[in-house]
């Protein structure tokens, strides 16, 4: 609840977060996705708690609100130096490759196309502190690929019950088994030798990737049922289930209104 105009003062926020476990800081973190300024503060004073300090939640936050205020430096040096659980690597990845994006536009003075992009991604790979450490070729892991190519050899044209075994078996949704082989057949029909693509269609072909990759992780994203993995819990729930949370509207640190659970 809002305290009264009486006890009002900038600057001041009185959420006592010595209150909440660490579940309900993760709650509550994410509940504040859509105002940053509310969720800046909050993260700023639960940072005077030692054992917060690491918590992936609130490093997280942090990233979020560097990247949202374009403080570049700020969010590579909270990536590089944190180990980050799985479940944080594709919002953190999405930051990570926007942010260099941004820099190298705003030094060239114009947008990137798909291979510019390929070559930042190239110039600047993910750090293992946000991925599994396992080697890619565009977004495939290289187990994943020999798996599909193996299979290409004896069946150019897999059943779509065959594709969701693929899709089992290389940890990829059916939708990416099925845009591999659309993929290499187009190339074996235009006589493109395996391991000859132009950089363009190399650019190309990841930049797919990357969309559906994105795309499966939101769906997945919005099924999560752990209250650690809430997505649709609103800034309004927060206050309801933790009394006395209020933060100074007044003292915004900047206006952001996307969730960083949905990136």
């Amino acid at each position: 609840m809002q305290p009264s105009s009486s006890s009002f003062h900038p600057h001041h926020f009185t959420c006592d977060t010595t209150r909440y476990s660490e579940e309900q800081v993760a709650c509550i973190c994410e509940a504040l996705t859509n105002d940053a300024g509310k969720l800046s503060q909050f993260v700023w004073t639960t940072l005077e708690r030692d054992e917060m300090r690491n918590n992936q939640y609130i490093l997280k936050a942090q990233a979020f609100l560097a990247y949202h205020s374009n403080n570049f430096k700020e969010l590579y040096r909270i990536i590089e130096t944190h180990h980050f659980a799985s479940e944080h690597h594709l919002s953190l990845q999405e930051w990570w490759l926007n942010a260099h994006y941004h820099e190298a536009e705003k030094i060239r003075g114009r947008q990137l196309g798909a291979v510019g992009k390929y070559r930042i991604r190239r110039k600047y790979p993910l750090p293992r502190t946000i991925w599994d450490g396992e080697e890619t070729s565009y977004c495939f892991r290289d187990k994943s690929r020999v798996l599909l190519r193996d299979w290409y050899v004896r069946n150019s044209y897999p059943s779509p019950r065959e594709k969701r075994e693929l899709a089992e078996k290389t940890h990829l949704t059916v939708t990416q088994v099925s845009n591999w082989f659309k993929n290499r057949r187009q190339r074996d029909r235009a006589g493109i030798p395996e391991g000859k693509d132009s950089l363009k269609d190399l650019a190309l072909s990841e930049e797919e990737d990357l969309k559906i990759l994105r795309k499966t992780a939101s769906k997945l994203s919005n099924s999560f049922h752990h209250p650690a993995d809430l997505t649709t819990y609103s800034a309004a729930a927060a206050a309801a289930t933790f009394p006395g949370f209020y933060v100074n509207y007044n003292d915004m640190m900047i206006g952001a209104g996307t969730s960083y659970q949905s990136l």
